[in-house]
């Protein structure tokens, strides 16, 4: 898997140096992060970068590269499993599914639908332990011009049946 963090969340996670990522293909494999709070709570927001899939998590505890890996593995585990999804993504990502790398961010892009989805996150917050799943469900819901006023969650299925083929 490719990571994108950004400079707030590569500093967390005490990454140091970022390798450019001009020569990187954006596909299932490739996911920018950010780092936000909201009342106080820390957040992690994930987007797939071809589709605008979004995985939000809490990040409360991730200090290293690993801890997020694993804190999104499970996330999107968890978000995947129930609707079929997460066995066909395993597939079509294949070995990247364990390699770990990380990148400077750079599609302005997927930036741009990052900082939408944090004011959303914002506007929407609850204290509940639901607010993630449903949060990611309402992201995943939501058209994005980026992708043609498409559907996140259409588009990351789509580009997993895509890739099966």
């Amino acid at each position: 898997m490719r990571f994108h963090p950004t400079i707030k969340l590569a500093k967390k996670l005490r990454i140091d140096a970022l390798e450019s990522s001009a020569s990187v293909p954006e596909d299932l494999a490739t996911w920018y992060a950010n780092l936000f709070r909201v009342d106080r709570v820390q957040y992690m927001l994930f987007i797939n970068a071809p589709t605008l899939f979004s995985v939000l998590v809490y990040g409360r505890g991730v200090t290293n590269r690993g801890r997020m890996c694993d804190v999104f593995d499970a996330a999107l585990r968890d978000y995947l499993t129930p609707y079929g999804l997460y066995e066909p993504y395993c597939l079509a990502v294949g070995a990247e599914l364990l390699s770990r790398e990380f990148y400077k961010t750079s599609n302005r892009s997927v930036l741009g639908t990052m900082n939408d989805r944090i004011a959303a996150c914002q506007w929407y917050r609850a204290d509940d332990e639901r607010y993630l799943l449903y949060m990611s469900n309402l992201l995943n819901q939501t058209p994005s011009k980026p992708i043609e006023f498409r559907l996140p969650v259409r588009a990351f299925i789509e580009l997993i049946e895509q890739s099966l083929r």
